[in-house]
């Protein structure tokens, strides 16, 4: 039989569990409804953005997918990083299995979980105040449905609610909402010292849900954690009452939780191990690409100060996403990209996002600090507020992404929770701020209203975006390559389509100013000058496409358009013939070079490499092998090897300016032959004065000896002698922008 505490009479003050009214369901039901109210046009969209890779995944429509998707990868192709969310695509694969596969379908599912998803937040608002919610009162009912609304109506919740790849969001976050709550009902239970098998199954419900939580979305396991700062919140709180509340002690619930959680991280461990060695090597791209996430490449100090503008931006977005643009009094100020120019990473404090993440970093400091003292609500949500951050913040790791709104969906939960304390204060000042949150409502209710018809197709989001964000660098590519596409519609149109493609360059090029590392401009602009008849010129953009894509992806599918390349798999069904022969016993070099030369075009580096390393170097004389043979060598880290290449290179062409350039910049690459690399650059210069290639190495090679103005001044020899349609020309002003600093 259970003892009852002696000490724990009005420990916490909850009014007396009320079963006969509905008023505890209000809120909750309230913000359900707003949500499928706000939201109901996303029914209507299409795929967008990110969908298209996830819709299109041919392993939904395999019945047996179902089975492997709990050790397979999110993406069908690879991606930068491995990324399992297999709870959220097995709904994806039972949906297709049983006909709903279509946007609306999807779309539909989608909102029904985030309206539930409000109605448990109006839930979780309500148990902050009581482990048991009870909203008999309108003082009970304001700060749950407040927050429940408020939660449903944020703009930045719009990105979440219009994909479908936000689905994994959305559960991970019911999940969470889920584990905190129960946390909360049954640790409210202090009074009563639960029998031992009651502490173990409910220890092992909640790493359940902390599992599941993870499962849809690697962020669910933060739950964790979560829970460890809520039940310091609780136990600093329940010092409130009369006496104090007789919390378990750590040999019963605490010890049988955390072994619990515990299974649950070594089961965890063991799922993405066997899913990273479960992806094909060859889709595997390995490494964060700087057009997704441009802190790859920032210093010490730009790494140390760009996660506080990170901070000041997504305050900016929490409080007040809007502003007025193009004569409106209100437009949405979020974007479903902020590639390199809309975050570029800073060192300058002075920047106006870098004072107000500081300003928000110490108003967190302090309000902290009253809330521990006054032992308020909103201590467990403030606390959760840095663990929820740990994600989007780019400070403990770096993501695929520096900034995404979708990821800041849990940050605007404790945000709104952790106001919902000082509602819930049990003086009168404490609805004061009830008006105020009100107006916050109707103005986030009306930005999202004009932000969700932005993500009714791909079409529609690229406008939009480059409209309103046109330093999105990322999405002027997507734009010109829809604008390309539309050119190739109008065939029967000769004016219409030239139009087009001067659109499609235009964007294009904005793309590169605004990040030359991109390979999709290059693509759009090789493929713009072959359909206007100049071969040559497109050959050169399209060389630059592959230099910065390391899969067969864009540069080559371009070419393959234009009739330049080999679709992939025709140049898969040759290697596999070619491979035939090789597993027969034919030792030919010309065969491993063959082979070599397809798995090149395929971007498959490994297995080319490994016929390449068949060859003798020195006896190649066809330029075009000698190339994939450093491109590959290069590719898996070989540079001295790719060096070598080079070298025999030059004695072919002793007196051939690329190859001298080409050799220079990979030795100072390398780090291999530098005082070599400045002989071969001066003579590079002194067979073609004209040529921006060989001041652009020069540029580097004084990068790498620190002497910064020479650098400069090699760089902009290099920008004059270039002229703006050169290929390279974006990138000689990044590297200018960058040595300004």
């Amino acid at each position: 039989m259970n003892k009852v505490s002696p000490n724990t009479a009005g420990a916490l003050k909850c009014p007396r569990p009320n079963f006969r009214g509905r008023g505890q369901f209000i809120a909750p039901a309230v913000s359900a409804l707003v949500a499928l109210v706000l939201f109901a046009p996303v029914v209507h969209h299409g795929f967008v953005y990110d969908d298209v890779a996830i819709a299109g995944d041919t392993r939904l429509h395999d019945p047996w997918f179902g089975l492997t998707v709990w050790i397979s990868q999110w993406w069908p192709r690879g991606a930068s990083v491995p990324i399992s969310r297999p709870l959220t695509q097995f709904t994806y694969w039972l949906q297709v299995q049983t006909g709903l596969g279509s946007p609306m379908w999807f779309h539909l599912i989608d909102l029904m979980l985030y309206a539930g998803l409000c109605a448990m937040v109006a839930w979780l608002a309500g148990a902050l105040k009581c482990p048991r919610p009870n909203f008999r009162g309108r003082g009970e009912l304001i700060p749950p449905a407040l927050v429940g609304i408020g939660f449903a109506v944020h703009p930045l919740h719009v990105e979440v609610v219009s994909s479908m790849v936000g689905r994994a969001d959305t559960m991970a976050m019911m999940f969470t909402v889920l584990g905190i709550g129960l946390w909360l009902r049954w640790r409210g239970r202090g009074q009563l010292i639960a029998p031992a098998v009651g502490i173990w199954r409910r220890g092992a419900i909640i790493a359940l849900v902390v599992l599941l939580a993870g499962l849809c979305k690697e962020s669910g396991y933060l739950l964790a954690p979560m829970l460890g700062v809520i039940e310091l919140a609780m136990w600093r709180r329940a010092g409130a009452g009369a006496g104090p509340i007789n919390w378990p002690r750590p040999r019963s619930q605490f010890i049988a939780t955390a072994v619990c959680v515990g299974v649950v991280v070594l089961v965890a461990a063991g799922q993405r191990w066997v899913m990273s060695n479960n992806i094909p090597k060859d889709a595997f791209r390995g490494g964060l690409s700087d057009m997704d996430n441009p802190m790859v490449l920032a210093n010490a100090s730009e790494r140390l100060v760009t996660p506080v503008k990170l901070i000041g931006q997504a305050g900016r977005l929490m409080v007040w996403p809007a502003e007025s643009r193009r004569g409106q009094f209100i437009a949405p100020a979020g974007s479903p990209d902020y590639s390199p120019r809309m975050l570029m990473p800073t060192d300058r404090l002075d920047d106006p996002l870098v004072i107000g993440g500081l300003l928000i970093c110490g108003a967190w400091g302090v309000w902290v600090i009253l809330a521990w003292r006054k032992r308020s609500d909103a201590l467990g949500p403030l606390l959760c507020l840095p663990i929820a951050w740990a994600i989007p913040s780019n400070t403990v790791m770096l993501i695929g992404t520096i900034f995404a709104e979708r990821l800041l969906m849990p940050v605007s939960l404790f945000v709104m929770l952790a106001v919902a304390g000082g509602i819930n204060s049990p003086r009168r000042r404490g609805h004061l701020s009830a008006p105020a949150w009100v107006v916050l409502i109707v103005v986030w209710a009306v930005v999202s209203f004009l932000y969700i018809p932005a993500w009714h197709d791909n079409q529609t989001l690229q406008g939009y975006t480059v409209s309103y964000h046109p330093n999105s660098g990322r999405f002027q590519a997507f734009f010109a390559n829809s604008v390309l596409e539309t050119a190739f519609k109008a065939e029967g149109n000769p004016k219409l389509k030239s139009e087009l493609l001067d659109v499609a360059a235009e964007h294009a090029r904005l793309a590169l100013e605004y990040w030359p590392r991109n390979a999709g401009p290059f693509a759009i602009l090789g493929v713009v000058e072959a359909e206007r008849g100049n071969p040559r010129k497109a050959a050169e953009y399209l060389k630059y496409a592959r230099e910065n894509s390391v899969d067969f992806h864009i540069g080559d599918w371009y070419e393959h358009r234009i009739g330049q390349l080999e679709s992939a798999d025709a140049l898969q069904y040759r290697a596999d013939a070619l491979r035939e022969k090789a597993d027969a016993g034919e030792t030919d070099p010309a065969l491993a070079a063959e082979l070599g030369q397809v798995y090149v075009k395929l971007r498959q580096w490994p297995l080319a490499y490994k016929q390449f390393e068949k060859l003798d170097v020195a006896a190649i004389t066809d330029t075009q092998l000698l190339r994939d043979y450093i491109d590959a060598a290069i590719t898996m880290g070989k540079m001295d090897t790719a060096l070598a290449a080079e070298e025999h290179w030059m004695t072919l062409k002793p007196d051939q300016w690329d190859v001298l350039t080409d050799a220079a910049i990979l030795a100072i690459n390398a780090g291999l032959k530098i005082d070599q690399a400045k002989q071969w650059l001066d003579k590079a210069v002194e067979l073609a004065p004209a040529n921006a290639q060989p001041w652009a190495g020069l540029c580097m090679w004084y990068q790498f000896k620190g002497e910064r103005d020479r650098a400069v001044e090699a760089i902009r020899r290099a920008i004059a002698l270039s002229g703006t349609d050169d290929p390279r020309y974006p990138h000689y002003q990044w590297i200018l922008e960058n040595l300004m600093k």
